[in-house]
C-alpha cells in the first residue's frame, strides 16, 4: 500500500522562510505532506490548539534552527513548544541545525544574553535526537531528504493511503482535504521559484559594464628577478570589462575548488589582459609586473558570484585546519557550459566510393 506520510515543519519564521520553502519542496516531491502554521488558518481556535492538533495527526516532526529562539510564550518559544509537544506526542523528531561557521545576516541573529542562552539549550536539546547540520539552502535541501528518508526507515508510521483502499467515509474526505493542501502547496512553491528566478535579473550581468580596480609594480626588467629594480610601487590603476566577461573567466578555475587568494590571483590575470597597450608602451623600457586585483574588486566580483547564485564559500573538508574555498552551484555549471563547451558540429554522413 502507498502511504504518504504527513509531516509538521517547525521553525521561526520571518527569518527562516526560504529555508523553510526548500525543506516543504523536498518533501512535496517525495510526494508527502508538508503541515505548517503558514498553510492554515487558525480560525476560531485558539492557535496552540491548532498546532497541537496538526502534530497530532502528523506522522513526523521537522524543526530547522537557525540563530532565533523565537517568539515566547511564557519564557518558551512556539518553536520549543512545539518540539517538547512532538516529543511527547512520540512523534519521531529531526532537527536541522545551521552550521555555527556559516556566515549568517547580523540582523537574524538574537542580540539579548537570554535569548542566545534559551537558544543554546533548545539546540542541545534537538541534538540528543536525529540531527543534521546544513551550510545553505541547498545543502538543507538534500540534507532534510536523507534524513528524512532514514527516519522513514528506522521509525515507520501509519501514514496516509488513497482513497479508494478505505472504505471509511471520514478518511476519505480527510485525504481528499490534505490533497487540496497539497495542491495549494504546490502552487505557492511555483510562485516562489519564479520569484527567485526574477530577482537574479536585479544584479548586473552579461554585457553590463564592470569597472575593475588594481595595482601594479614598474620594474627595470634587465636587471636580475631576484634583485628586482623597481621604477615605482603599488600603482593604482582601473579597467572596464563586463560582467559576462568576468564570470566566464572566473568560472572555469572554480571547478578546481580554488580558495579566496587562488581566485583573487586568477582574476588579476583578466585585470592584467585589460591594461592597455599604450600603458606598455608608455612605460618602455621598464616593464608592468605584479599585477593584482584590488581587495574591494575582488570583493565585489564576489558578491556578484554569489547574489548571481553561480559559485559559494564552503569549508574544505579535506584540511587539517578550517579553510574556506570557492565551489560550483548547479548554475554555475550551467553557466560556464553555456559559455564555454563547444557545439556540435553537423557531421556528414560517410561517403560510400564506387569499387574499382
Amino acid at each position: 500500500m502507498n502511504k504518504k506520510y504527513q509531516i509538521f515543519v517547525s521553525s521561526t519564521y520571518d527569518d527562516l522562510k526560504k529555508e523553510r520553502d526548500q525543506v516543504i519542496k523536498a518533501i512535496l516531491e517525495m510526494g508527502h505532506i508538508p503541515v505548517g502554521m503558514e498553510m492554515f488558518s487558525a480560525g476560531d481556535e485558539e492557535q496552540w490548539k491548532v498546532i497541537k492538533r496538526a502534530i497530532d495527526e502528523s506522522d513526523y516532526y521537522v524543526v530547522i534552527v537557525a540563530h532565533r529562539y523565537g517568539s515566547e510564550v511564557d519564557g518558551v518559544s512556539y518553536t520549543e513548544m512545539e518540539y517538547d509537544y512532538a516529543l511527547s506526542k512520540g512523534v519521531p523528531v529531526i532537527g536541522l541545525i545551521v552550521e555555527d561557521t556559516v556566515s549568517w545576516p547580523s540582523n537574524l541573529i538574537d542580540k539579548e544574553s537570554e535569548k542566545i542562552e534559551k537558544l543554546v539549550q533548545f539546540k542541545n536539546k534537538i541534538k540528543k535526537k536525529m540531527v543534521s547540520f546544513w551550510k545553505n539552502t541547498e545543502d538543507l535541501y538534500g540534507k532534510g531528504s536523507i534524513s528524512l528518508m532514514k527516519s522513514f526507515n528506522l521509525f515507520p508510521r501509519v501514514g496516509w493511503v488513497k482513497g479508494d483502499t478505505v472504505t471509511n467515509e471520514e478518511a476519505t474526505q480527510e485525504i481528499l482535504r490534505l490533497r487540496k493542501q497539497i495542491d495549494v502547496m504546490n502552487e505557492q512553491m511555483g510562485e516562489y521559484e519564479q520569484e527567485a528566478g526574477i530577482k537574479s535579473l536585479a544584479y548586473a550581468q552579461g554585457k553590463e559594464t564592470a569597472n575593475l580596480k588594481g595595482l601594479y609594480d614598474v620594474t627595470d626588467p634587465n636587471t636580475s628577478q631576484y634583485r628586482r629594480a623597481f621604477k615605482l610601487k603599488d600603482v593604482e590603476t582601473a579597467v572596464t570589462t563586463t560582467w559576462e566577461e568576468i564570470i566566464a573567466f572566473a568560472l572555469p578555475s572554480i571547478t578546481s575548488s580554488p580558495s579566496e587568494q587562488q581566485l583573487r590571483n586568477t582574476l588579476g590575470r583578466l585585470f592584467r589582459d585589460k591594461l592597455p597597450p599604450a600603458l606598455h608602451a608608455e612605460l618602455q623600457p621598464y616593464s608592468v609586473e605584479h599585477v593584482r586585483l584590488s581587495e574591494e574588486s575582488y570583493n565585489t566580483v564576489k558578491i556578484q558570484l554569489l547574489a548571481l547564485g553561480y559559485a559559494e564559500l564552503v569549508d574544505d573538508e579535506k584540511a587539517d585546519k578550517r579553510k574556506v574555498i570557492w565551489s560550483l552551484t548547479k548554475s554555475g555549471l550551467r553557466q560556464m557550459y553555456q559559455t564555454h563547451a563547444q557545439p556540435a558540429v553537423q557531421r556528414s554522413r560517410r561517403t560510400k566510393f564506387p569499387e574499382s
